[in-house]
């Protein structure tokens, strides 16, 4: 039952990794030639106003679901102890 909930916990996080990133991408990547000095960029076509300071955020957030994922998705490879605690 644990090992079924740490396989659920690795494929969340990932997933979650996954959206932070296709995130930054949209919201600062794609734009990184727009902004202008204060740090905004206006996309015409939606009317909306992106920001420099959003992409750091979903940029951190991926990082920190990838190392959780990454954490889980190791503790899963190892083998549990012999004497009922894992590893």
């Amino acid at each position: 039952m644990a090992r079924a909930l740490l396989k659920t916990a690795v494929l969340l996080f990932a997933l979650s990794a996954a959206g932070c990133f296709a995130a930054f991408y949209h919201l600062s990547y794609k734009w990184r030639a727009c902004f202008n000095e204060a740090g905004r960029c206006f996309d015409p076509l939606s009317g909306a106003v992106y920001t420099a300071q959003s992409g750091g955020v979903w940029l951190g957030l991926g990082a920190l679901c990838s190392m959780a994922a990454l954490y889980l998705l190791r503790r899963l490879a190892v083998p549990p102890r012999g004497d009922g605690r894992n590893a």
